[in-house]
């Protein structure tokens, strides 16, 4: 029984690592949603309204959202991620206009994160409006 056991966990992790060995980015998102450390977050709409936008961070700081259903918007506009680190509102990462795995860093203790629509190339200071958004509670 024991080498069935040990047969299937072994099929298993072989079958996860040909999955990801073509792939770098799916194996750094496979090792950070395995992680104890990393933590995983879902955004809601401005209204509390649930999203499909999640995001996983690890404890290094490098994190990936994931947000495949948000609906792509014209080719002059663009998603942005913004991350609340203390009371500094920075920016993590220009998404464009039809995200779906992004990945970013970010040092420091967070406490929100927020995606906003701006302009193509994105902007220094948020001018848009608000598409998702998570926040530790205290």
């Amino acid at each position: 029984m024991t080498a069935i056991v040990v047969s299937a966990v072994l099929s298993v992790t072989i079958a996860r690592m040909a999955a990801t060995a073509d792939d770098p980015t799916q194996a750094a998102i496979t090792a950070l949603l395995e992680a104890p450390d990393s933590q995983v977050v879902t955004l809601s709409a401005p209204d509390g309204a649930a999203t499909d936008a999640k995001i996983v961070l690890g404890a290094s700081g490098v994190g990936y959202l994931f947000a495949d259903s948000l609906p792509a918007i014209s080719a002059d506009r663009t998603y942005q991620l913004w991350v609340i680190v203390g009371e500094e509102v920075i920016s993590a990462a220009v998404l464009g206009n039809d995200p779906a795995q992004s990945p970013f860093q970010v040092v420091g203790n967070v406490t929100g994160f927020a995606i906003t629509d701006e302009v193509s190339g994105g902007v220094p200071v948020s001018e848009g409006s608000l598409v998702a958004v998570w926040s530790k509670s205290a």
